[in-house]
């Protein structure tokens, strides 16, 4: 089961004190959702922290130790827990791990990898796999966030703060974390509703963030908007070397986008392609692919890595040709 489905169900634990907790993928493994799973079992069965609860690594983990914890009576709270990480490198016989699964206390196995003994103790837990939130889920976990802060906030501001955040892009550095770090100062205003507007107000917009902004106007081939926006970035010192890597990179989403979109696959088969796992995004690219035809998407990819590399090896003015760039691809 996934993580919400879990935290729906924490009750289970009553029942089948084992959980065995794995990851979907590599880019999986942040440790948001896992470190709310343990403080939502510590919140509903601790008291004591310091007498009841036991957390190790498997390598350090001693055969004896686990035994006693487990099989002793805790002290002031509802039940022990025993958390293992890296549970694939526990070197335990299999009677030795039976008598531990058989006990009260509830007992988190986190894998790193599907190895050791996973079999076996899968086969005798709940098993829950964690792995990054999908927009649709993200999106009702920030909703509920912000209802938990006594805040108001509808799909498309949802959308809008997920896409500031950054968190859906492909190889993104920014988690759960950063997200919720994110609606705890924007819950912290005085407004109840939260808007487009208020977010923009708490955060300012980073240079960083403007470059994706010119992108999204040079897709829509508005001149206007995207020469203001590059003159700005160029007072402010930019270094115009990033800029057309990341139209690169647009008109190869956006030529792809075009060609899969044809073809008729669904959103999800063209994100998947693309690597953008952002429904809402793809969304974005199927809507600006109507600016371009196909020869246009490629003509303009081309002038984009013909740019690159005249950048790259030649002693040019960078600036300059960046915006010569931007006249070409919004003609």
């Amino acid at each position: 089961m996934d993580y919400l489905r879990f935290v729906k169900n924490i009750n289970m634990c009553d029942d089948t004190p084992s959980i065995c907790i794995t990851y979907r993928d590599k880019e999986a493994k942040t440790p948001y959702l896992l470190d709310d799973i343990m403080n939502r079992i510590k919140a509903k069965y601790i008291k004591d922290e310091s007498m009841d609860f036991l957390a190790l690594d498997a390598l350090d983990a001693d055969e004896m130790e686990l035994v006693n914890f487990c099989n002793s009576f805790s002290f002031f709270s509802d039940k022990k827990i025993l958390v293992v990480n890296s549970a694939n490198n526990l070197s335990l016989s299999k009677n030795v791990l039976d008598s531990i699964l058989e006990t009260d206390a509830i007992k988190l196995f986190i894998f790193d990898n599907k190895k050791g003994h996973y079999k076996h103790i899968s086969s005798k837990s709940i098993n829950v796999e964690l792995g990054k939130l999908n927009e649709t889920i993200l999106i009702r976990w920030v909703i509920k966030k912000f209802e938990l802060l006594n805040k108001k906030i509808d799909i498309a501001t949802a959308q809008y703060l997920i896409k500031r955040s950054k968190y859906l892009e492909y190889r993104s550095p920014y988690t759960l974390y950063d997200v919720n770090s994110s609606i705890s100062k924007i819950a912290s205003t005085k407004a109840t509703t939260i808007t487009k507007s208020l977010i923009d107000s708490v955060f300012s917009t980073p240079d960083e963030h403007k470059v994706f902004t010119l992108s999204d106007y040079v897709a829509k081939r508005d001149l206007k908007k995207s020469i203001e926006i590059y003159y700005e970035l160029h007072k402010n010192g930019i270094n115009p070397h990033i800029i057309v890597p990341m139209f690169s990179r647009l008109f190869y989403q956006l030529n792809m986008t075009k060609q899969l979109s044809d073809s008729g696959l669904s959103l999800s088969k063209i994100g998947e392609v693309i690597g953008v796992r952002s429904d809402f995004v793809v969304r974005k690219l199927v809507g600006e692919v109507r600016y371009f035809n196909s020869d246009s998407l490629l003509r303009n990819l081309n002038k984009c890595l013909d740019c690159e590399r005249k950048i790259k090896s030649e002693k040019v003015n960078v600036a300059a040709e960046v915006e010569l760039l931007i006249l070409e691809l919004c003609k």
